[in-house]
């Protein structure tokens, strides 16, 4: 299940939820996904806007981490979601996005509760997704909010900068810490599309 057939179900979602011209958006994978999406409806019907926060690496810098994707979702298929190298790579991708201490241990316990071929099969589709042409990057032509922040390997400010080069019509905003995304990013996307 890659980014690229996620955005088909979010294409789908969002005509019959989100009548009219939504913004799309998404973290992480789900920017990538939402990407996808404004991509396939880019030019017969495009999105009013679209918000990628904490983008991940792409073309041959994602090399290393689909490599680690599909070798931790061998270890899952082998030994289950009890194996401390999997709950370890888990901790890594979910401390990663700089969440409360507080939200840490609530969010261990719903990882762990995850059946394990799901989240295998995740992994998988994970590994095996991949962006859209430069061309069809290029060719987007809807106002794009990107949201980096520093401190994450996976989601680097640097994979931002390169996406803003990329889309036309971006404006990117980067927060220094986790503390200053959660206080300004409310409003930028407010005052981006909301208004």
């Amino acid at each position: 299940y890659t980014w690229h057939h996620q955005a088909a179900d979010y294409c789908q979602a969002a005509c019959e939820l989100l009548p009219g011209r939504a913004v799309f958006g998404g973290e992480a994978s789900g920017a990538m996904v939402a990407l996808h999406a404004a991509v396939a409806r880019g030019g017969s019907d495009p999105p009013a806007g679209l918000i990628l926060m904490r983008p991940p690496l792409f073309w041959g810098a994602r090399a290393p981490w689909q490599i680690r994707y599909r070798m931790v979702a061998d270890v899952i298929e082998k030994d289950g979601m009890s194996s401390k190298d999997v709950e370890s790579e888990a901790k890594r991708r979910l401390w990663a996005a700089n969440f409360a201490e507080a939200d840490k241990d609530d969010l261990l316990k719903l990882w762990s509760g995850m059946d394990a071929s799901v989240y295998a099969s995740a992994l998988r589709g994970l590994a095996d997704s991949e962006l859209p042409s430069d061309e069809e990057l290029r060719a987007l032509k809807v106002p794009v909010l990107i949201l980096a922040m520093g401190g994450d390997d996976e989601h680097p400010v640097e994979a931002a900068e390169d996406f803003a080069e990329l889309l036309s019509h971006a404006k990117l905003v980067v927060a220094n810490t986790a503390e200053e995304a959660r206080e300004t990013w409310p409003g930028l996307i407010e005052s981006a599309f909301l208004e």
